[in-house]
């Protein structure tokens, strides 16, 4: 299937945004073509984006599995966010002079969006306060001992062999023992054991929370054990495709917009200078990222 990419569309930022942060075992990117599970699909999806220069400003899909061909248009909008209307993040930011410099250097930016919010909910925990390349080690672990095996896709190397992420019960019944085998801490392990069980349990219902408004769900999911408003805001950012979500104690933000000396800005100050940017809060927040480099 093939799909017009939107103007403006930054595939080669979306695609080293997703392969910086791929965990092993789950995606792959196999010859330009990013590869990933579906948990709760049953099914498997490659996309490659136009990323080279002159290339047809078209997104390629090819899936295996059961995911039908009616679905794969409202997923593809959803999970790259291709049908934002980023002429009114480009308007607001043109009056703004934070913004003007990054947004317009990066024109394009799309939303990257978990299909599966307890995935984002998960890898979330696994991210906090530890490097990319560390949480995509613990995930790759994570996937490799409790997710279950997944079809392949035609003309896929024989070395990629992917699985989908683990069912929340799962996570849940290996415990916070089960879990700290894998190299997290005895807090975070104890942290995705419970966030597993209320999502397996019902009291985490994420088809409810997309329905209502993003601060009901960072108060449901921060009410959990071991969860922080950082984690709540980026599983509403990039597990509930909420684009105003805005985790402003994350650090890279705050270095983004630290002052001429170095000094960084509180969580309470940052919170106070991006009530401007609403409600486009969330893409601020890659905007943010990409300047840093």
């Amino acid at each position: 299937m093939i799909l017009p990419a939107p103007e403006p569309f930054d595939a080669p930022w979306l695609a080293g945004f997703l392969g910086a942060r791929a965990i092993s075992g789950l995606e792959a990117l196999v010859d330009g073509e990013y590869v990933r599970t579906l948990r709760g699909r049953n099914a498997v999806l490659g996309v490659r984006f136009p990323t080279s220069e002159g290339a047809a400003r078209e997104i390629q899909v090819r899936t295996a599995g059961d995911l039908s061909r009616r679905d794969l248009s409202p997923l593809l909008t959803r999970l790259f966010d291709l049908d934002a209307p980023l002429e009114e993040l480009e308007a607001l930011a043109a009056r703004d002079a934070t913004l003007r410099k990054i947004v317009s250097r990066r024109r394009g930016l799309r939303l990257p969006v978990y299909d599966d919010p307890w995935e984002a909910f998960a890898r979330a925990i696994l991210g906090q306060q530890v490097s990319v390349a560390a949480a995509r080690t613990i995930g790759g672990r994570l996937v490799a001992r409790f997710g279950a095996p997944a079809p392949r896709l035609a003309k896929m190397p024989a070395e990629v062999d992917l699985r989908y992420f683990p069912e929340p019960n799962v996570v849940a019944a290996a415990g916070g023992d089960g879990l700290r085998s894998l190299g997290l801490t005895g807090a975070k392990a104890a942290a995705l054991a419970g966030a597993a069980a209320a999502v397996a349990d019902g009291v985490i219902d994420f088809a409810a929370l997309r329905q209502g408004e993003p601060e009901v769900a960072i108060r449901a999911l921060s009410a959990l054990p071991g969860i922080g408003p950082w984690t709540a805001a980026y599983v509403a950012l990039r597990g509930l495709g909420c684009r105003d979500a805005f985790p402003a104690g994350d650090l890279g933000v705050r270095k983004a917009l630290a002052g001429r000396d170095g000094k960084l800005p509180s969580e309470r100050e940052v919170l106070a200078r991006a009530e401007r940017w609403r409600p486009w809060r969330g893409y601020v927040v890659l905007h943010l990222w990409e300047s840093l480099g």
